[in-house]
């Protein structure tokens, strides 16, 4: 088996069905045919391929039914969710999925920032606070309600999550809005770190479409 495919989750699918086959067989006659492994070789990657052409047909054909602005979202975010994925970026993604979820981890921040005395950090709590709560609640509520816009995994064919599946409407991203509403609220406060700020939110609207959740 590991010379034919290697690993099941990362190995050629046709070596997977191959081996099952061969498996089945053994478990059934108790012995083993690598023979037999080779003779279905062929049929195994026949229904491969036609499993890989009927699921590329069938994303096609759900992004036809589409408009032209939401099938070139949701082909980008395919393009983005097809590239191969890193255990450690995996593992990174789902870390910010639960640690900015609400932007309650800016206020927090905001929060530690004043205990070791930066200088502004106290203002920056006043005026943080409050914008994370408004818009993480206008988000989440009455916009997203409005758009109500699916989930792309709910109508895109196989498209990867890393986590759990969330179960709210996508159209837009909470974590996204409670990240920008924070870079904008502290870059108000200092402004020398409005490019950190900044860059920091548009990393976590990045991992929002990476693991998954969003277009």
């Amino acid at each position: 088996f590991l010379a034919l495919g290697g690993q099941q989750d990362h190995g050629d699918p046709r070596a997977v069905l191959a081996a099952q086959i061969a498996l089945e067989r053994t478990r059934k006659t108790k012995r083993f045919s690598v023979y037999y492994v080779i003779a279905h070789w062929r049929v195994a990657a026949k229904l491969a391929q036609r499993a890989r052409r009927g699921r590329r047909l069938l994303k096609e054909a759900v992004l036809r039914r589409m408009g032209p602005l939401n099938a070139l979202d949701a082909r980008i975010y395919l393009a983005i969710n097809d590239e191969p994925h890193p255990k450690v970026l995996d593992s990174l993604g789902w870390a910010v999925a639960i640690l900015f979820v609400g932007g309650w981890i800016w206020v927090i921040g905001t929060l530690v920032a004043y205990l070791v005395r930066v200088p502004r950090s106290w203002l920056a709590v006043q005026r943080l606070w409050p914008s994370v709560v408004v818009a993480t609640w206008l988000i989440e509520y009455p916009i997203k309600a409005f758009f109500r816009r699916r989930r792309p995994f709910a109508r895109i064919v196989e498209a990867l999550v890393i986590g759990k599946k969330p179960g709210s409407w996508s159209f837009p991203s909470g974590h996204t809005a409670s990240s920008f509403a924070s870079a904008w609220i502290l870059s108000t406060v200092w402004p020398k770190g409005a490019s950190a700020f900044f860059g920091l939110a548009g990393r976590v609207g990045f991992s929002r479409v990476y693991v998954g959740a969003h277009y």
